[in-house]
């Protein structure tokens, strides 16, 4: 049994039985509600089930999840949420300039065209997005296609997306740091700077010397 403010209706009380064949109650803390979608009020996949104090510790990787509306609305509703902003979504085949919409994953919502078709199941995309493998079950097309060639360069790609009016976010470029230059210095002076180096510590040695001789007393003859 806890102590008495410890043993109140705000911790679980689970029946164990022991080795001994005797009922114990033991008291936990309660875990808290299961984080709920705000649309369909379905369970949230990959947030945790944890304690206030236990949630706040967390990395934020882990406390939700990366793509638009994570956290709040579950994968089903943001997919729709995502196909009401675009009006011009249409069915059409999947084929290379096809203008299309991301509806899954940490880049739903971007624009994306279809660079190269793979087989079946996925299609390779570039655009707003990064160039990458896509599933085509996560794409939804429009009324929208570039006249561009296979595996076309992004450059161009971003540029007829801009002539569209699709915004394109251009990421920062490192600019180089110039290298300190360094010193020449002639095979000579090295050779010089050597000679001396070497000198000046057997001059210092040889004072040193000296000085310790010149500083040792003389030794007193013992009478007899």
């Amino acid at each position: 049994m806890p102590i008495q403010p410890q043993a109140t209706r705000s911790l679980r009380r689970i029946q164990v039985r022991t080795p001994g064949n005797r009922l114990v109650t033991h008291f936990e803390k309660k875990k808290p509600t299961i984080a709920k979608c705000g649309n369909c009020g379905q369970e949230l996949k990959g947030i945790p089930r944890e304690r206030p104090t236990a949630f706040r510790n967390l990395p934020y990787s882990q406390k939700t999840v990366s793509r638009p509306f994570g956290g709040n609305l579950c994968s089903k509703c943001s997919r729709e949420k995502i196909i009401e902003k675009f009006k011009d979504i249409k069915e059409f085949p999947l084929e290379i300039g096809q203008v299309c919409v991301k509806t899954a994953g940490k880049e739903a919502g971007s624009v994306c065209v279809i660079v190269e078709k793979l087989d079946e199941n996925f299609v390779l995309i570039d655009g707003q997005v990064k160039r990458r493998k896509c599933n085509v079950l996560h794409l939804k097309t429009l009324d929208k296609k570039l006249e561009i060639k296979k595996n076309e360069s992004s450059e161009t790609i971003k540029r007829e997306l801009k002539a569209l009016g699709f915004e394109i976010k251009e990421g920062r470029k490192k600019e180089k740091k110039a290298l300190p230059e360094k010193k020449e210095i002639k095979k000579e002076e090295k050779v010089a700077e050597k000679k001396e180096a070497k000198k000046e510590p057997k001059k210092t040695e040889k004072s040193e010397i000296k000085k310790k001789k010149a500083e040792k007393p003389k030794s007193k003859g013992v009478k007899k």
